[in-house]
């Protein structure tokens, strides 16, 4: 089982406010995000990272899209369910929103994303841009598994909002 885990192959942490220059940001992929006071630009992914939320994107914009979603719920609007959860935890206390003049919370903690890409090509026919997207969904699952795995059974902690034991 373990050998299976080789799939994920996130690359290196990447400053928020760098995102969108990542190498195919505009494809399908996952992602995961770190809320920390350290630097973690242009550190090798590590599964000891402390890992706030693992998620994916297989819808148009890709991976931009669902990063900017993350983006508007923790600055206080709406739009993605852990930048939710982040945003409902913060906004209750004194850190409040994520400033984005500033990169960062009250609390000085910054964020830091890491991806892994899935290659879409126009020419890809219907049944095959499917395989590819269910490779994306695939790709997630193995990294909360091995996030569960290392972790006690515990998800990140802001996957854990809408998570249920099912078995």
């Amino acid at each position: 089982m373990s050998d299976i885990y080789s799939l994920v192959s996130y690359g290196k942490w990447c400053a928020w406010k760098d995102r969108l220059q990542l190498e195919n940001i505009n494809m399908p992929g996952i992602y995961a995000i770190i809320r920390t006071h350290d630097d973690y630009s242009g550190k090798d992914f590590c599964w000891t990272d402390p890992i706030s939320y693992i998620g994916m994107s297989v819808s148009k914009g890709g991976l931009a899209n669902r990063l900017y979603q993350f983006q508007r719920s923790v600055t206080g609007n709406t739009g993605h369910s852990g930048g939710n959860s982040i945003k409902k935890e913060f906004n209750e206390s004194t850190i409040g929103f994520y400033d984005l003049e500033n990169q960062q919370w009250n609390d000085g903690h910054k964020l830091f994303v890491c991806i892994q890409t899935v290659i879409i090509n126009p020419e890809d026919k219907f049944p095959e841009q499917l395989i590819k997207k269910g490779h994306v969904a695939n790709l997630e699952y193995l990294a909360l598994s091995k996030f569960a795995a290392l972790n006690g059974n515990e998800l990140p902690k802001y996957n854990r909002a809408n998570s249920k034991n099912y078995f």
